[in-house]
């Protein structure tokens, strides 16, 4: 994460004016991993997070990230 942007990136810009770099990393990730299942189910899709989800739409997928990734 770049805490200044903009016009600095320019070498019209930092070829006349010196200037120092402030950024940082953040340590929040998530793994989305979605795999249609096959054979005797009673669902097509399984939903794994604090809670389990059993789905056989996309659209019926209760966790926000997981149902916008898709």
């Amino acid at each position: 994460v770049s805490f200044f942007g903009g016009g600095t990136d320019l070498r019209s810009y930092y070829s006349q004016r010196p200037g120092r770099v402030i950024s940082t990393g953040i340590d929040k990730y998530l793994y989305i991993v979605l795999r249609e299942q096959v054979g005797f189910v009673e669902h097509r899709f399984r939903i794994n997070w604090s809670q389990v989800e059993f789905c056989n739409d996309l659209e019926e997928i209760q966790h926000p990230i997981v149902r916008e990734a898709f």
